[in-house]
Order: structure tokens, then C-alpha cells, then sequence
């Protein structure tokens, strides 16, 4: 568990430091958190499962187990999608200028610059 948080933070910190990078380390580090729950819940079960006196204890731990995940991992998905939702938010989009059909179009009647989704038509209206 102590490599993996060491390997994640040692790539967070070759990420450059931007408003999109910064806003999905939240994101990384709640990820990492439930990580680790998620194997020690493992590894507590692994634990119990080596004390369990007979099979109808072992299938009782395994469905314990299975329904104790389930709902922690419905909750982490919900806390994981709230905070993904909030740091794409949080970018904001380049701003377009806006632009007239006249400033868009060359002498030719081509758009001039970059074409785009959003590029002016430059044909003449018949």
C-alpha cells in the first residue's frame, strides 16, 4: 500500500501545475483513499476467513463481505462522480471571440484562419 501512494505521488508531481491538474487532484487522492479501504476491508476478510471454524461461517463472512463492498463501493462512486463533476466545472473554456461574417471571410470568400465546427459560411446568399 505505502509503494502505491509513493508511486502516485511522486507522477502527481511530474503533472504540470495547472487549474485542470490541480482541480483532478482531489479526484486522485480520494481514488487512493478508497484504495486503501477497499484492500484492507480485503484483507480483514482474508483474516476472519483464516479464523472461521467451519463453512457455514465462511459463507457467512463471504456474504458480510459482499454486501458490506457493495454499499462502500456505490458510495465511493457517488463521492468519486460528485468530485469529478465539481473539478470539471471548476475549467473553464477558452473564451471565443466573436466574429463577423465579413471579418471571416478572405477576398476569396474562404474562411480566413482556422477552420471549425463554428466556422463562418462564406458563400454568398442567393
Amino acid at each position: 500500500m505505502d509503494a502505491m501512494t509513493q508511486a502516485m505521488g511522486i507522477w502527481s508531481k511530474t503533472m504540470p501545475a495547472n487549474e485542470m491538474a490541480s482541480g483532478f487532484k482531489g479526484v486522485q487522492d480520494l481514488a487512493i483513499k478508497f484504495a486503501k479501504q477497499n484492500a484492507e476491508a480485503g484483507f480483514a476478510l482474508a483474516s476472519d476467513l483464516a479464523k472461521a471454524k467451519d463453512m457455514q461461517e465462511v459463507l457467512a463472512l463471504q456474504g458480510r463481505y459482499v454486501q458490506a463492498q457493495m454499499q462502500a463501493h456505490a458510495r465511493q462512486a457517488q463521492e468519486l462522480g460528485r468530485l469529478i463533476a465539481q473539478a470539471a466545472q471548476s475549467i473553464r473554456p477558452p473564451r471565443l471571440e466573436p466574429r463577423s461574417r465579413a471579418d471571416a471571410c478572405n477576398q476569396e470568400g474562404a474562411p480566413s484562419g482556422s477552420l471549425s465546427p463554428l466556422a463562418v459560411s462564406c458563400r454568398p446568399h442567393t
